[in-house]
């Protein structure tokens, strides 16, 4: 019989897509104060993958990562998600700058083999976690680099991240020894 093990902590990592500068900086600082201490932080990049959010978000789109200093475990990825979504509803509110959706929060963790996000939106390859929430493994971690599979998003298949990427996992390597 096969014995059951809890899988080790993971890193804690959140996406922010923003409309403008001013929504991404009052984004981070209500996760930053939700959420706790971030160690690792991305570039402020330009989002230009996909015209997919530019109805809710404009066109000016801004992209940027948070790495979590706590220890995550993952089954808190479902709360973690439904914070995000209520974030965005607060920040949509305060904003009010005409765009329906002027934030949006990607909540997911970074695992030694994996990384994997969190959404409401059902497909064909996410797996129902629990309360509305599914899960999906976006990226792996093969051979020494990260690898997209046929649903990676183009922004997380392109490779802008991986730096960051490396960073989480460098630091989640250091923590496990």
């Amino acid at each position: 019989m096969a014995e059951v093990k809890l899988p080790e902590p993971v890193r804690f990592i959140t996406g922010i897509l923003a409309a403008d500068l001013q929504a991404l900086e009052l984004a981070r600082e209500r996760i930053l104060g939700v959420w706790g201490e971030a160690d690792i932080e991305s570039a402020v990049l330009p989002f230009a993958y996909s015209g997919y959010y530019r109805d809710e978000m404009g066109a000016g789109i801004l992209r940027q990562f948070l790495g979590f200093t706590e220890s995550f475990n993952r089954e808190k990825l479902v709360e973690r998600k439904l914070e995000a979504n209520k974030l965005e509803q607060e920040l949509s509110v305060t904003l009010n700058n005409g765009l329906p959706r002027p934030v949006n929060i990607d909540p997911g963790y970074l695992a030694p083999e994996k990384l994997v996000l969190a959404s409401c939106k059902n497909f064909a390859h996410r797996i129902y976690i629990a309360d509305g929430v599914f899960a999906e493994v976006t990226l792996l971690y093969k051979g020494g680099k990260f690898v997209s599979l046929p649903w990676t998003f183009p922004d997380y298949a392109s490779g802008d991240y991986f730096p960051f990427l490396y960073a989480v996992r460098r630091k989640l390597m250091m923590e496990r020894g």
